[in-house]
């Protein structure tokens, strides 16, 4: 459906980047996304819309982000990326832009006739520097999930 790794090909190649990155002493981030208000999505629009904002943000995901970014469907509505080479600015710079290009694409109308646009609340953690350079896989993805849930929790739509 969305074209993208899976959550274990994810885990492996973000494990990779990892051991990479603490062995040159460089820097890198995991993108974690959920789309907002998608089982609204689902119920008032249909699974067919359901499916078609997977694949939209899918879309969105694979433009906004670089040919180098490992990019994965964790599972439902939830994506994830790894940039690596990149610091905690460029991390929100890539994550800012998702999130605007994703406000532009409608799924569908209410019964009230408004459009319908995908938004995504997007969390980061940043690896390889001080106590973040020892991180396993499973602690960074845990750090970015986090950091996403709060942006859900706070406001939606926002990184």
């Amino acid at each position: 459906l969305s074209g993208l790794k899976n959550r274990r090909r994810f885990e492996e190649d973000l494990r990779a980047q990892l051991a990479h990155h603490r062995r040159y002493g460089r820097t890198g981030a995991v993108l974690v996304m959920d789309l907002d208000r998608f089982k609204h999505i689902n119920d008032t629009l249909g699974h067919a819309a359901g499916d078609e904002a997977i694949a939209a943000a899918a879309r969105v995901l694979r433009e906004r982000l670089r040919s180098t970014d490992t990019v994965a469907r964790l599972g439902g509505d939830e994506f994830a990326a790894v940039l690596p080479e990149t610091d905690l600015a460029g991390a929100r710079a890539a994550a800012a832009g998702i999130a605007a290009q994703l406000r532009g694409v409608v799924v569908g109308r209410g019964g009230d006739g408004e459009p319908i646009a995908l938004s995504g609340s997007i969390g980061i953690a940043e690896f390889g520097l001080g106590s973040h350079a020892s991180w396993s896989p499973d602690a960074v993805l845990a750090e970015a999930d986090a950091a996403m849930y709060a942006a859900k929790h706070d406001v939606r739509a926002t990184v």
